[in-house]
């Protein structure tokens, strides 16, 4: 039996964990991206928490539990899919929704723990402004996320997998429910599957056969800041400002993990997000910037990931979501069986594309 002809549109960590994963299972891939290097520009410009986060319905954080288990066992696969779990310390929510996050992971089985004023302290010296308490997750951590996509990358080459960079996707053309590409070097290919992992792109090739997907793509800002000694052990998410400290030494920070709103002024922007950093840290640090940083986020409208066929169309299936970093693992194991067996696994099944249009 000939394998599955797969084209995975997007490198980005989703589409290249995609590519791993259905190369791993047997599939003949091929992944198209259209910029001359591979990783697409939201997960370059990720600040690449890993974690359940929350606030989330519970079916969204099982689904981010299972991807947080699924990257413990990946190092095995590539050394550049190893994060670094330094844990994390969270009081940007109110205080029932804190104690709500400690209470959902302890019943999962996870870890999370209240640390008062002293207890935080200790943990992480090099803070100035201190709350009264937060919420301590041991088991969340940090990856690098270019890092993260070429592992997925390379470990998918190995397997067979084919890498096309420089190529685009000009449209879809749709006949018989079947999606074929036209490329812009003119070509045509009908494979057996088409995956969009194109992030805020989909909807622009979703257009081109009168389909759509309710989403959004905000952009978020970044900064990183000059090279400083070791500030932080962990993750830092405050009230008004997420930051962690990259191997090499930067501060890596926005308003929150999805980045500040770049506004009419990213300068302006990036300065405000530089001012709350350099209250949070004891005023000794010299804090300098280094660069910014703009990604998109693709968001379905609902904020939750949209995973799955489209449409009844026979061989196109989507993957989008704002959380690509925490869920690419889950995001590809679980859809490299349902695209080439058909299982759809359990935790999958609230995330269907076709939700929007019931």
């Amino acid at each position: 039996m000939m394998a599955k002809k797969v084209i995975v549109i997007g490198s980005g960590i989703v589409g290249a964990s995609l590519a791993f994963h259905l190369a791993r299972d047997g599939a003949n891939v091929t992944v198209i991206e259209k910029s001359a290097s591979v990783v697409g520009q939201a997960t370059r410009n990720s600040w690449a928490w890993l974690n359940a986060s929350a606030g989330n319905p519970p079916h969204y954080a099982a689904l981010r539990l299972e991807a947080l288990s699924q990257w413990r066992g990946l190092s095995k696969v590539h050394p550049n899919l190893n994060p670094n779990w330094c844990g994390g310390l969270m009081w940007d929510l109110p205080a029932p929704d804190l104690c709500a996050y400690v209470e959902m992971r302890m019943a999962s089985g996870h870890d999370a723990q209240i640390l008062s004023r002293e207890e935080i302290t200790q943990h992480e010296p090099n803070l100035r402004d201190v709350p009264d308490y937060a919420v301590f997750v041991n088991s969340e951590g940090a990856i690098d996320p270019v890092s993260a996509a070429t592992g997925f990358l390379d470990a998918a080459t190995s397997l067979g997998a084919k890498i096309k960079t420089g190529l685009c996707v000009e449209t879809l053309q749709l006949k018989n429910q079947t999606v074929s590409l036209l490329y812009d070097d003119g070509t045509t290919d009908t494979p057996d599957e088409i995956i969009l992992a194109a992030g805020a792109e989909t909807n622009a090739l979703l257009n081109s056969i009168d389909l759509s997907l309710p989403m959004t793509a905000p952009a978020g800002l970044l900064v990183k800041t000059k090279i400083l000694e070791p500030v932080l052990k962990g993750l830092i998410m405050a009230s008004n400002i997420h930051v962690r400290q990259l191997p090499q030494g930067q501060l890596l920070a926005g308003s929150d993990f999805g980045g500040a709103d770049p506004g009419e002024s990213p300068e302006h922007t990036a300065e405000t997000v530089l001012g709350n950093l350099r209250k949070l840290l004891k005023p000794r640090l010299n804090i300098q910037l280094d660069q910014i940083s703009i990604g998109f986020r693709p968001t379905p409208a609902d904020g939750l990931p949209a995973i799955g066929r489209i449409a009844e169309i026979r061989n196109l299936y989507v993957a989008v979501t704002h959380s690509g970093i925490t869920l690419a693992p889950a995001i590809g194991s679980f859809a490299a069986k349902e695209i080439l067996r058909g299982d759809r696994h359990t935790l999958l099944q609230p995330f269907q594309p076709d939700r929007f249009y019931d």
